[in-house]
């Protein structure tokens, strides 16, 4: 008797399909390491290329460039970005080793520098993830800050965005005390 009809039976036709598919999908065997690591330098090159391209966006649209972008690191920190470099951008000449090592860690080191003038050097691995806030929000939370100024009596609409940053104010500098010689003074 045939056992096509039991599905408890496996006949030569259904036993190949599974292995059609997979091979037909293209699909690797890779143990999980391995996919974790593909993976891994998958992300590490998409965040080597936005923020290269970030580099570029700097140059022609700087006006761009006021947080609106920001990395997210793995340690939680949303760092807006103001002005995004590559530490180490260019290939070594030398020998073929210098070359192959230059290569290796070449757009892997970005220097970070926020509105505020804080700076930040993060390896690509570091970076989490990114965010940015689309021209039209950016338009809509200006619209609420003015209805907001508009409906608190205020003459003039409040500064937005790095403007309402620098029209802060900057705290004094402190005076430093020197240290006394005897601690229980």
């Amino acid at each position: 008797m045939a056992a096509s009809g039991n599905p408890s039976t496996p006949n030569r036709k259904n036993a190949a399909a599974p292995a059609r598919r997979t091979e037909a999908a293209g699909a690797v065997d890779l143990d999980p390491a391995q996919l974790e690591a593909i993976r891994q330098v998958f992300w590490h090159n998409v965040v080597r290329e936005m923020l290269s391209g970030l580099t570029a966006v700097a140059e022609k649209r700087p006006e761009l460039m006021d947080g609106r972008f920001a990395v997210l690191t793995r340690g939680g920190e949303r760092i807006p970005i103001a002005r995004v470099e590559p530490v180490f951008a260019y290939t070594v000449r030398g020998s073929s080793a210098e070359r192959r090592a230059s290569a290796a860690v070449q757009l892997t080191v970005f220097r970070v520098s926020t509105p505020d003038g804080e700076v930040f050097t993060l390896p690509v691995q570091e970076v989490r993830g990114f965010h940015e806030l689309t021209p039209e929000l950016l338009a809509r939370i200006q619209q609420i800050e003015d209805e907001q100024s508009k409906a608190a009596g205020e003459e003039e609409p409040r500064p937005f965005g790095f403007a309402a940053f620098q029209a802060l104010p900057k705290p004094a500098p402190s005076i430093m005390m020197p240290v006394p010689s005897d601690p229980h003074e």
